[in-house]
């Protein structure tokens, strides 16, 4: 092992490890809400509105998946945006402006220090 190294397997699981923790801790979080079902303090105070629902765990599994992926692929495409700065194509963006440009820039900034 070497500090600073790591396999791209190891990447992948570090990525899958994230995504099977967001996933549970969105389904628990439902299983722990839904197992109240019909009241609003559980064995204390009973809703008796009309509106009283609760969606079953196949329904909030699905909704959770899909909360769960768009999340971690949003995630994905910021990666994929900040890796854009690295490639070799890029560079012509960060190149130093045209002499031209360059000496009226520098005027600019003479003329500002002079103002202040």
């Amino acid at each position: 092992m070497r500090w600073g190294r790591i396999p791209a397997i190891s990447q992948y699981v570090l990525i899958f490890i994230a995504v099977t923790f967001t996933w549970l801790m969105g389904l628990m979080g439902y299983v722990r809400s839904g197992l109240r079902q019909h009241w609003h303090v559980y064995g204390i105070i009973r809703d008796h509105s009309p509106d009283a629902f609760t969606p079953t765990l196949g329904f909030a599994t699905k909704v959770v998946s899909v909360t769960v992926l768009l999340f971690f692929l949003l995630i994905g495409v910021v990666f994929w945006i900040a890796s854009l700065h690295d490639r070799p194509d890029f560079a012509a963006y960060r190149d130093p402006p045209p002499p031209r440009l360059r000496r009226g820039l520098a005027g600019v900034r003479q003329w500002r220090l002079r103002r202040t």
